[in-house]
């Protein structure tokens, strides 16, 4: 197993595809839906191994953002998350990446739930859980969960955090929408 350290201090290179070469840096980076048949027309160019420790100073959020600057320097602009290992302390993330044609990508994109809204708690494992009201209805989220909300075409969600001094959300459902990430 080559073991390459990276642009992103906490990210390593494995198994780079050295039949690959990288026209230009990408600037996005879309998740793959797991139904997109990513085998038979595209090549790995890598595997990413990130990881995080449970502290303020580096989330689940930085290493995306570690991993987004990683393989877009090598001209992917998408991923499949291959396994997640969580421990007390640590968090454990590998992922594939690809170059994706942009035909490619609009039928991924096709691929998600129009007007999905998905609310995440804390990225950060050690913080308690966050206190939220979804339409007017009360609810909790611990560290490292989600919740998913399916939004209809023309309504609104309503997402507010805290109290008098906390803020609001408006999404409104639209027809071929895609799916609405808040954390």
């Amino acid at each position: 197993m080559l073991y390459i350290y990276s642009f992103g201090q906490n990210v390593q290179v494995f198994e780079k595809n050295s039949n690959y070469n990288s026209q230009t840096k990408s600037k996005t980076f879309n998740h793959i839906n797991n139904k997109f048949n990513i085998i038979v027309e595209f090549e790995r160019i890598a595997i990413l191994k990130g990881y995080t420790t449970n502290s303020n100073k580096h989330t689940l959020f930085d290493l995306f953002n570690d991993f987004q600057d990683t393989a877009t320097n090598f001209g992917a602009n998408s991923f499949i998350v291959d396994d997640v290992i969580s421990n007390a302390d640590t968090t454990v993330v590998q992922i594939s990446i690809y170059s994706l044609s942009d035909s490619a990508i609009e039928s991924n994109f096709d691929l998600y739930p129009e007007n999905m809204i998905y609310i995440f708690g804390d990225l950060n494992k050690n913080k308690k859980g966050r206190t939220f009201k979804l339409n007017g209805q009360k609810l909790t989220l611990l560290p490292m969960q989600y919740i998913s909300y399916q939004n209809k075409s023309g309504e609104y969600a309503k997402i507010s955090i805290g109290g008098f001094t906390g803020a609001s959300r408006k999404i409104k459902g639209e027809e071929g929408r895609l799916p609405n990430v808040c954390r």
